[in-house]
């Protein structure tokens, strides 16, 4: 068994449309079989037709376009990179909602973080404004609570 007919195998067992053959380079590359619709005009009408094609996904080169050079990659890093961009087989709408939920609570540590550099920067000039308020004679039994129900 040669190594085109390996990666072939273990695509197969990913996606049964994968396979690996090589371009008319001689690059190997990955592909995926598919149908494609044609459509001819005969006399005034439109003729459609459903054919079978073969879509490229990508070269295993170095850089994985058919632009680079071949390299030997072994069956993980193709695997890897496959599902890395596969698109079928991804939960896009999912993976959206998780980033933004991140990016919420990324959001809120900052705002939390920010707010407590602000108060502990102005700590000092607070402490000195309020510094001749004599709080010892006021009425500690009336708090808000209090007078918001009218107990107090």
């Amino acid at each position: 068994m040669g190594r085109m007919e390996r990666i072939t195998e273990t695509l197969r067992r990913y996606d049964e449309k994968l396979f690996c053959a090589k371009n008319w380079e001689g690059k190997p590359c990955v592909y995926r079989r598919g149908t494609r619709i044609e459509s001819y005009d005969v006399d005034g009408k439109t003729i459609h037709f459903i054919r079978p094609a073969t879509f490229l996904i990508f070269a295993i080169t170095h850089n994985w376009r058919e632009t680079g050079y071949p390299v030997d990659r072994g069956l993980d890093p193709i695997m890897a990179h496959l599902q890395r961009i596969d698109c079928w087989n991804h939960d896009i709408a999912g993976e959206l909602i998780k980033q933004e939920e991140e990016y919420a609570e990324r959001a809120s540590r900052e705002r939390q973080k920010k707010t407590e550099d602000f108060l502990y920067e102005f700590r000092d000039t607070f402490k000195r404004t309020f510094d001749d308020v004599n709080v010892a004679n006021m009425d500690k039994n009336k708090t808000l609570k209090g007078k918001r129900y009218g107990n107090c």
